[in-house]
């Protein structure tokens, strides 16, 4: 049998205010039977009873485009799907969606300026009967929470959301029905300066596009009788002073609970053109998780400081009975320092505190217009200080789940775990790059190395389309894409490699990844404009000047003072150039524009043949043979290949010169494990993943980290911290491999767009044991277990309805499949076994007497004896290496060791 499972409208069920005018639907299918896809489809939408558009089509079952009569605005319709499969078999499903203004929000903006006091606005008004239907539609200049007759409407935070607010300002829609009663009813709404008017990134600047705070807002009213009603923000409202009584992002809160205002005043109206106004088009910011405090801690300088356990964005809510007046504070921070007392250096000028004054009694409070980044919170005003009385409310964009990777090496889950919830800090309304010190901003770097990751963890396609908006918006022809977006930073006004091409990698990954069309031409101007900035500002086809990033934060820089990697930096610049211009015609390609697709290939292939005069030799040599050089290189194929093979051996060679570790940086690190499972050496790959010591991702967590920090060494081995002045430890970037542990270990991929077509090829890192991962595609769940037994692997594959795949297993078997539920068997890996076995130490060998025997038997006393009195600790494997004359003597006793 044949079932739909979702029924979608723009990515979400039973969409609220949506202003597009032509909304695409995507629907699941579930069926236990092999190989089944969807034959046919019938998609009917009304309006009521009236059908307002009939379409029907054949397999396609991702983002079907409506085509019919106009929509109108602050409007249900109704979406009936039938859909039959190749059996024979049919289904069923319905859904609704509400159009929100469609450009025509009525009201006006008005405000009052209170200084630093949050101002509380209000109408009152009557009502007859209860209306049968309720929306109202609200934006500001500043960040808002609104009430109905005192009760909180919605479930976001610190809406209309940061928007490059010249450009583009989001409106909210809420069904506040039920909110509302016969009589005299209550609007009141309070307004936080947020992103619009408070305190932005490192320069501290204020007012960053404008010093006034201002609320817009619709309450449409539909009665019993189908006529409407609309009450809008004018001049009959009235504003008061609130017991906010100051509210920074950075700096935190002050709620006076003994404040009562005895006065109001009437509200300013404030101008703001309504043409930027466009309805949210991803998830609002909500509250996605509570964690109750773990423990309290007394630091060595007497501090009351609880633990929860994991770096988190978000606030915290507590329950406190106290007297009037008391006042409590609290104090946000990542980490301890290496005394075990709390440590807020690294948040620089950031407060992160927030203060609540109580009315007497038992008091729960939350904050209302600001977050924090921070597992420890320390507490002052209070004598007993109880964890269970804390709660910390985690706070992110509140998108979709779609992926799960574990295995039985305790390290890598938490790796896996940390990307994850370094994805649930940063995505905070759009990709920041912290969200704890006096920063958290967009950078755009930190977005376009991360966006692939992202997308296994969470549907991110409305998230980026709208950060993607705001891209396009603050580009210019003069200046490229910015640093940060929204940019606030002067001085980060003009593009840089690898951070502007954000505006091609970004939207090419969500093509590839939803198959969305409709966000591919949208942004395809933006695109090419990043392209031509690149091509007005180069020289020879190659990008040669100007400021650049380089490898940001690589530990393999000439001048420890510097931040930026040994890779130069117009390589960089150039390699990304090529890249850059192959996306865009590779988009054209797929929007068909055939003249625009054939220039830039053109101008990639040009590119290329610039680079390789300018950055090789004539014997395959790169300028600049650093890891992140080699990997780009074979990454972004921009060379020969007559030469693949050295530059193979010398990415090779560069590992064994750095001890087996990564030194790579914000640009070579993506692409770092992919490139070497890729071209041979799946091996260095692996060990890279599985290394503890310092720099390396299982380093951090070794060190207690739960989320990914911004520098490899940001906590030294001893436990002392690096420099604070730039050292986050919540920061995605290095996150990314989180790509490579999807795509290659457990082998997901997509072959065609929105994976309609699937590769599963998976690269075994055999240390990590029985392997299970999944996939929530726009076509259903994908997933790939493996375990062994008995000398074999395992595997277990499950393919989504309505989608083919190509299974390619490590012994070089491979097969096409349409959807169901796939078994193989394969020999385990000999080599782990053989590894597995020289884990054994020398001192358990020498423990046992048949090995002694052997050892002894074999190597001359006057090397044996040292080696029984200093090598005990050491695995057998080092004296391979040490001794590769007893090579096989030493594997020899290790599987002897296995073997018992």
């Amino acid at each position: 049998m044949i079932k739909i499972t979702s029924f979608t409208v723009e990515y979400r069920a039973h969409a609220l205010g949506i202003d597009e005018k032509k909304p695409r639907f995507s629907w699941v299918l579930g069926s236990d039977t092999a190989n089944t896809f969807q034959s046919s489809y019938t998609l009917t939408v009304k309006a009521g009873d009236t059908p307002v558009f009939t379409g029907a089509g054949g397999s396609e079952s991702v983002l079907i485009e409506y085509a019919g009569e106009a929509l109108k605005p602050r409007t249900v319709y109704t979406a009936e799907l039938a859909v039959t499969d190749n059996y024979g078999n049919t289904a069923s499903a319905e859904t609704t969606f509400e159009t929100g203004v469609m450009g025509d929000l009525k009201g006006e903006f008005i405000g009052h300026d209170f200084g630093d006091v949050v101002p509380e606005l209000s109408r009152t008004f009557p009502l007859s009967k209860k209306p049968v239907r309720a929306r109202i539609y609200a934006t500001a200049l500043g960040v808002m929470e609104l009430f109905v007759n005192g009760k909180r409407v919605g479930e976001d935070y610190d809406a209309p959301g940061w928007t490059s607010y010249s450009h583009r300002l989001q409106y909210q829609t809420y069904d506040v029905t039920s909110l509302l009663h016969e009589g005299e009813n209550t609007l009141s709404a309070l307004i936080g300066k947020g992103w619009y008017s408070g305190v932005v990134g490192y320069f501290h600047t204020k007012n960053n596009y404008g010093d006034k705070n201002a609320l817009l807002l619709e309450l449409a009213l539909t009665l019993e009788d189908g006529s409407e009603q609309f009450l809008t923000t004018d001049q009959t409202w009235t504003a008061k002073e609130s017991a906010l009584r100051f509210s920074e992002f950075q700096d935190g809160e002050l709620f006076d609970a003994t404040f009562e205002a005895k006065e109001s005043f009437p509200v300013e109206v404030v101008s703001y053109p309504k043409e930027n106004l466009l309805a949210q088009i991803d998830e609002p910011v909500r509250v996605t998780e509570r964690i109750s405090g773990k423990q309290l801690i007394v630091t060595p300088k007497g501090e009351k400081v609880i633990d929860f356990g994991q770096n988190a964005t978000g606030i915290v809510e507590f329950t406190v009975n106290g007297t009037r007046g008391q006042k409590v504070t609290l104090s946000h921070a990542e980490v301890l320092d290496e005394e075990g007392n709390f440590y807020t250096a690294n948040l620089r000028a950031a407060k992160a505190q927030d203060t609540y004054i109580l009315a007497g009694g038992k008091e729960t409070y939350r904050p209302h217009f600001t977050f924090h980044g921070f597992r420890y919170l320390r507490v002052e005003g209070i004598d007993a200080v109880r964890p269970e009385d804390f709660t910390l409310l985690v706070l992110h964009t509140d998108m979709q789940r779609t992926g799960s990777f574990t295995c039985e090496h305790a390290l890598v889950n938490r790796l896996q775990q940390n990307i994850v919830w370094g994805q649930r800090s940063n995505f905070f309304d759009l990709p920041t790059d912290c969200p704890q010190r006096d920063e958290r901003l967009g950078w755009t770097g930190d977005a376009q190395v991360f966006c692939r990751t992202s997308t296994f963890n969470y549907n991110v396609a409305p998230f980026f389309a709208k950060w993607l908006g705001d891209v396009a918006a603050e580009q210019t022809v003069e200046k490229g894409v910015p640093q940060t977006v929204p940019n606030v930073i002067p001085v980060n006004d003009f593009g840089t490699s690898a951070w502007g091409d954000a505006a091609t990698v970004c939207p090419w990954t969500v093509y590839e990844v939803y198959g969305d069309t409709r966000l591919l031409a949208r942004q395809y101007e933006s695109m090419k404009n990043w392209v031509e900035y690149i091509r007005l500002h180069s020289k020879n086809d190659l990008w040669l000047d100007g400021f650049q990033y380089g490898d940001w934060l690589a530990l393999d820089r000439n001048d420890p003072e510097d931040n930026k990697g040994a890779t130069d930096d117009y390589f960089i610049a150039s390699a990304y150039y090529a890249y850059s211009a192959e996306l865009v015609a590779k988009a054209a390609r797929v929007l068909g524009k055939v003249e625009d697709a054939a220039a830039y290939e053109a101008l990639h292939d040009k590119i290329i043949a610039s680079f390789q005069k300018e950055f090789m030799t004539e014997r395959g040599r790169l300028v600049s043979e650093t890891q992140t050089a080699l990997v780009l290189a074979l990454g972004f194929d921009l060379v020969p290949e007559t030469f693949r093979e050295d530059i193979k051996a010398r990415l090779r060679a560069s590992f064994k010169q750095n001890h087996e570790h990564l030194v790579t940086g914000f640009v070579g690190t993506p692409y770092l494990c992919h490139v070497l499972s890729e071209n041979g050496m799946h091996d260095i790959a692996s060990k890279l993943l599985l290394r503890e010591k310092c720099p390396s991702w299982l380093y951090e967590v070794r060190m207690g980290a739960t989320t990914i920090w911004e520098r490899w060494n940001a906590i030294f081995p001893d436990g002392t911290l690096f420099d604070p002045a730039m050292s986050s430890f919540n920061h995605y970037a290095y996150g990314s491999v989180g790509d490579w542990l999807y795509r290659k270990v457990a082998g997901i991929d997509c072959l065609e767009p929105g994976y309609k077509k699937i590769s599963i090829k998976p690269y075994p890192v055999r240390e990590l044991g029985n392997l299970a991962a999944s996939y929530l595609t726009p076509y259903g769940a994908v997933s790939v277990a493996y375990s062994y037994a008995g000398g074999k692997a395992h595997y277990r594959i499950e393919i989504p309805v309505n989608t083919t795949a190509v299974i390619s297993l490590p012994d070089g078997r491979a097969q096409e499949v349409g959807s169901g539920v796939y078994e193989y068997e394969t020999d385990d890996d000999p080599s782990y076994l053989e590894r597995k076995a020289l884990s054994h130490t020398f001192g358990e060998a020498i423990a046992d007497k048949t090995c002694r025997a052997l050892l002894e038997e074999a190597i001359p006393a006057s090397m044996f004896a040292p080696m029984c009195q200093f090598g005990t600790e050491r695995p057998l494997r080092d004296a391979v290496e040490a001794l590769p004359q007893y090579a096989e003597l030493f594997i020899k006793v290790a599987h002897l060791l296995e073997d018992k």
